[in-house]
């Protein structure tokens, strides 16, 4: 690509449209992951989720996040 110089107004714009559609593409690719995720009945390996600590609070919060299932997030 072409070096283009740009002011500042203009290097802004530019900045935040690329980030934005940047982000986009990412949100859509997670969503489609998780889409084949569900077609397929896997479960990914993020969403596997391991405590260490023992404590009532830890053993609550597991029982919580084991307990949302994964098509909430679509």
């Amino acid at each position: 690509m072409e070096n283009i110089k740009l002011i500042a107004g203009q290097a802004r714009t530019v900045n935040l449209y690329k980030n934005t559609r940047c982000k986009l593409l990412k949100y859509c690719a997670n969503i489609y992951f998780n889409k084949q995720c569900l077609a397929k009945k896997v479960i990914p390996n993020y969403a596997n989720i391991k405590f260490q600590n023992n404590s009532p609070v830890a053993q609550f919060t597991s029982k919580i996040a084991f307990g949302i299932p994964q098509y909430i997030e679509i």
